[in-house]
């Protein structure tokens, strides 16, 4: 290849663009060799948007080549090449995949972890860390320091070896990272990747690093010194992702063994738009025409982890840009949404759903996103709203849309409130997705529904699981005219909304996955056995 020549990378059609795209930067990732990497470090690989794939030799030259944006390619080699001393080429890429491609290439491997742990342990005793004093902002919780300029300071320390660790977690797109004591010698690390918990270990990190981590934490999240140490803990701070700040949560809890940390890691990925959130046809038509209404409540359903509050900021984030007044109360606030006036109500003290709403209401807002319905104030006042003109999205927690009616109709204490207020009932569920690479055709599963449906085998690009990420299962009723007449003068258990225009069956988004051939009979059992 010329000197001025470039390399196109292409790719076809996705059948699911989101998926497609994780695949994409994971794909894009995994061509990065240490060797190219050793080139040039993770701020420079930001900073002039470049990826370093591997280093070729041509005759006696040799040659860093890049992934890359088209534009500013000319500077961008010319400063490298400097940079690195060697001839620079690009592979052109789209500029949207690869900040997620560099940061996992960077902090994406286990090997790189498992070398800074060594590195520091044969460095120097692992004592007190280079850099423990917290900056804090005004509010009074700690500042940004992970990325850019504070790499340098964190590097052979306690607190490097903590941004290491937090990196390698959210590069692998996970929702939590946990350190558990499994002995009085042990530590184990896990994280959990699509609602799947993935175990490793790493040599080297002892109790006494652990009680240096936890310490470090602490100072981190503006815990006040004279806290015991054997006493549960609630804190955050903050961290620079790819894609902009995000609170992390964490959460320290004593064992027979010492302190098990969880951290609770920020999604850092595009929010997902409303008709890319993987909706049944149905169910998407009935969130779209509520979103023109701007009244009644949306009430979310599903377990912890099955994506409500994601579907929740991409409902916000479309009805943002219809110039609205939105308030979103929070217990806590999990991701920033621009235009969107949001409370941590955990920050606050004295402060629930149903205070924060009566305040909110003095606001004059077109739209209020309640976090979570406990109790019945909550209930109550939420439903109010709903049924005055507001437009209210929020979550409870029940397995169904029956069980939801019967929760709210419990809690509020008014069969009236519910039918009332309440416009739409979603329930979402997030099976794993089958490997497009690796799946096969399950002959059992397929005698026994009639049609030709799918099995997990495993192969190198599911990490030899069988799955790649996860199929959004729905559940959805839209309350009508009709229904709400039903519901007040005779009950709820007289409602029959199956197989009705107004209704999308948990049974139904199943078969339609099943027969799709992203999910396998045996997952879709899990919350339907009879299926």
């Amino acid at each position: 290849m010329g000197k001025n020549q470039v390399m196109v990378l292409r790719e076809g059609t996705p059948e699911c663009a989101a998926q497609k795209q994780q695949e994409r930067i994971k794909a894009l990732a995994m061509c990065s060799t240490e060797e190219a990497r050793a080139l040039l470090s993770l701020d420079d690989a930001q900073r002039w948007k470049a990826l370093p794939i591997g280093v070729y030799r041509a005759g006696d030259d040799r040659i860093l080549r890049i992934a890359a944006p088209a534009r500013g390619r000319i500077e961008r080699e010319q400063v490298l090449r400097f940079a690195t001393g060697i001839r620079v080429e690009s592979i052109l890429i789209e500029e949207q995949i690869l900040d997620e491609a560099i940061f996992f290439a960077y902090r994406g491997e286990q090997g790189e972890l498992q070398s800074f742990l060594t590195k520091l342990n044969t460095k120097k005793p692992f004592g007190k860390s280079q850099s423990t004093v917290a900056t804090y902002s005004s509010a009074g919780h700690p500042a940004d320091y992970f990325m850019g300029e504070a790499h340098g300071a964190l590097e052979d320390s306690i607190a490097g070896f903590l941004v290491r660790i937090l990196e390698y977690g959210i590069s692998q797109r996970a929702s939590d990272l946990f350190v558990i004591p499994e002995s009085a010698e042990a530590l184990s690390f896990h994280v959990r990747i699509d609602g799947t918990l993935k175990t490793f270990h790493l040599a080297g990190y002892t109790h006494h690093h652990h009680d240096q981590l936890i310490n470090r934490v602490r100072v981190l999240g503006n815990i006040e010194a004279g806290t015991p140490k054997w006493s549960p803990l609630d804190g955050r701070f903050c961290i620079t992702l790819p894609g902009g700040r995000q609170d992390l949560r964490f959460h320290v809890f004593p064992t027979t063994h010492g302190l098990k940390i969880n951290f609770r890691l920020p999604a850092h990925q595009i929010l997902p738009s409303i008709r890319d959130l993987g909706f049944s046809a149905k169910s998407r038509n009935f969130i779209e025409s509520l979103l023109q209404r701007r009244e009644g409540a949306v009430v979310l359903l599903g377990p912890t982890g099955s994506g409500k509050t994601t579907t929740a900021y991409s409902i916000l984030t479309a009805l943002q840009s219809q110039q609205l007044n939105i308030i979103s109360l929070e217990d806590p606030v999990e991701r920033e949404l621009p235009g969107i006036s949001q409370t941590d109500l955990s920050r606050i003290e004295g402060m629930g759903y149903r205070e924060g709403l009566v305040h909110s209401l003095r606001q004059d807002p077109d739209v209020i996103f309640v976090g979570e319905i406990r109790e019945d104030l909550s209930a109550k006042a939420a439903l109010e709203a709903a049924a005055t003109g507001h437009l209210i999205v929020t979550s409870v927690h029940a397995r169904s849309v029956s069980g939801a009616l019967h929760r709210l109709e419990r809690l509020s204490g008014s069969r009236e409130l519910v039918a009332e207020g309440v416009s739409l009932f979603l329930s979402q569920r997030l099976l794993p997705r089958l490997c497009s690479h690796c799946k096969v055709i399950d002959l059992l599963g397929s005698r026994s529904v009639h049609a030709e449906v799918y099995q997990a085998v495993g192969c190198p690009h599911c990490e030899h699981t069988g799955y790649s990420g996860r199929v959004l299962i729905d559940e959805a009723l839209l309350l009508t005219q009709q229904l709400r007449h039903q519901l007040l003068i005779e009950g709820r258990e007289s409602l029959d909304f199956k197989n009705k225009p107004f209704y999308q069956g948990l049974e139904e988004s199943l078969q339609s996955a099943i027969l799709a051939g992203t999910i396998d009979v045996k997952s879709a059992r899990t919350i339907a056995p009879l299926l």
